[in-house]
């Protein structure tokens, strides 16, 4: 995963690059982020706790490895970045809450009317559909060209939609797409579509198995 981290944290442009420059070491007083293997549960491939350690700054997301072991770059890298969004979240509301608020009103809506309860997961994904899709499929566009590849935009947008079929946004899609995307998530995460059949990956398996 580190070869894949090395190319992340040159993304520079939008917000995501954004976020990832956040976390860099210039910044190190204020934005803090610890990523670490572990077991998850089952449905689970990478969690971001909310909880933040005040004396370091420090927002850890752990990620299970074991269920990497047929995915390809582009889908770790989307992984990474998500997570990343709900690191920094975590962190900025923490830090500079009053920034925070001003920047992400529906978010805050959202939780202060509990639209989804207590669930800051939930929350934070509704947030990253309304607002943050594109920029993932344009972060990873980035990774790519970095990594010496490029793919029709679509290809992005579809593995931006990654862990986030759950959301509003995604159940408002047409079925078709939702069926595409679905699809290339899951192929680009196992080699199989959503029927269990083995199918061509775009990206290239990753060298962090």
């Amino acid at each position: 995963m580190q070869s894949l981290m090395s190319d992340i944290e040159r993304l520079a442009n939008g917000s995501i690059g954004s976020i990832i420059q956040r976390f860099s070491n210039n910044n190190a007083s204020k934005y803090n982020w610890k990523l670490k293997d572990g077991q998850l549960t089952p449905n689970t491939n990478a969690f971001t706790s909310q909880i933040f350690d005040p004396s370091t700054k420090t927002v850890t997301t752990t990620f299970d490895s074991q269920k990497f072991s047929q995915a390809t770059d582009l889908s770790i890298a989307r992984t990474i970045i998500h997570e990343s969004i709900h690191a920094f979240l975590v962190n900025h509301f923490r830090v500079d809450p009053l920034t925070a608020q001003g920047q992400f009103p529906q978010l805050m809506k959202d939780y202060a009317n509990e639209i989804y309860g207590r669930d800051v997961n939930a929350v934070h994904h509704a947030e990253f559909a309304r607002n943050y899709v594109s920029a993932i499929a344009s972060a990873l566009a980035e990774f790519d060209i970095l990594r010496g590849y490029t793919h029709p935009f679509q290809f992005y947008e579809d593995l931006a939609w990654g862990g986030l079929e759950g959301t509003e946004a995604f159940n408002n899609l047409d079925e078709t797409v939702k069926i595409r995307i679905s699809n290339r998530v899951r192929i680009e995460l196992t080699g199989k579509d959503l029927n269990g059949n083995y199918q061509n990956q775009i990206g290239r398996l990753s060298d962090c198995h």
